[in-house]
């Protein structure tokens, strides 16, 4: 069904703006998690890259409700039926993008949390190994 959702999306047809908002959306949430990252993983984070961090949430926020009403107002016209399945993966997706872009935010958010750095064991070298991991895909 991905691959019918990713043709759907490259063609010509109205959800292409709504696929577009979508790659918008994945693309500010993989920049947020790679961000929170570095931040967590340093000592201290500055209210100027706070402020980047809640910016980037709020425009992944505001995405999600665009494409939101988009499919709704796609799926009550005439004939736009046949594109139920793939709107309600999209809705379901989007959801998900955004959840992603508020973890980011949270995990920025833990730094100010602690007092004084990391405690340099076991546990640190393994999470910074599966964040590692995460982010060499992309």
């Amino acid at each position: 069904m991905l691959q019918e959702l990713l043709t759907i999306f490259r063609s010509k047809s109205p959800l292409q703006n709504m696929a577009a908002r979508f790659e918008e959306m994945l693309s500010l949430s993989l920049e947020m998690i790679r961000k929170a990252g570095n931040l967590y993983f340093s000592e201290s984070i500055t209210p100027e890259e706070r402020t980047a961090l809640q910016k980037q949430d709020v425009r992944v926020n505001k995405l999600q409700r665009k494409i939101r009403k988009q499919v709704i107002v796609h799926l009550s016209m005439p004939g736009n039926q046949t594109d139920l399945p793939y709107c309600l993966l999209l809705m379901s997706l989007v959801k998900d993008v955004e959840r992603i872009g508020d973890y980011a935010k949270e995990l920025a958010d833990l730094v100010n949390l602690c007092e004084g750095p990391l405690p340099d064991d076991q546990l640190l070298a393994e999470l910074k190994e599966i964040r590692a991991g995460v982010e060499s895909d992309y």
